[in-house]
């Protein structure tokens, strides 16, 4: 994969959530090499990503929080552990209306060894957009967010201008993670 590209920061996340291991990027992924990295490296860039969820952000004039810590603040104790990074990638002109949104994490439990990453063009911030993406993804791989039925579409016709019919999850209360 090449570092920097939007589709290479799932299998970087990867490497690093599986003990440093480069694993090929699809549902059962192979071990394709191993990555040579000091264990305190390793818990170093872990606990960043991790910060990066849980808070704690920085206090000088005022508390400036952490980019995920207001998205993830209700994520459940009993979801699957995670360490994750949001984006930003400035688009054309560096209007606000052409950035688009990035958000990859990774499973901190070796028994649910998941990476997630949601990559939105035009969409704003990582946290406001790709980032509750991959929040309610890990929330229905823990079993605490329903999920709706999925619906085979029919053949996708590459000559058609017609945009995708809009769908919004039935139930939306893992976007801030308060269930009733």
């Amino acid at each position: 994969y090449e570092p920097g590209v939007p589709d290479s920061t799932e299998p970087g996340f990867a490497d690093i959530s599986r003990g440093r291991l480069a694993v090929e990027p699809n549902v059962e992924g192979e071990i394709v090499r191993q990555i040579s990295m000091p264990q305190a490296i390793f818990q170093e860039i872990t606990q960043g990503l991790r910060r990066v969820i849980k808070g704690r952000g920085t206090t000088s004039d005022f508390y400036h929080s952490t980019t995920g810590e207001k998205l993830f603040y209700y994520y459940p104790n009993s979801a699957i552990p995670i360490a994750g990074k949001t984006g930003t990638a400035q688009g054309a002109g560096n209007y606000p209306w052409n950035d688009s949104s990035a958000f990859a994490a990774f499973s901190l439990d070796a028994e649910q060894p998941y990476t997630v990453s949601a990559y939105l063009e035009k969409s704003g911030y990582g946290s406001q957009a790709a980032g509750p993406v991959v929040k309610c993804i890990f929330m229905q791989l823990s079993g605490i967010a329903p999920t709706d039925p999925v619906v085979l579409s029919d053949p996708l016709d590459p000559r058609s201008d017609v945009a995708a019919e809009q769908k919004i999850l039935t139930d939306q209360s893992c976007y801030d993670g308060r269930f009733s």
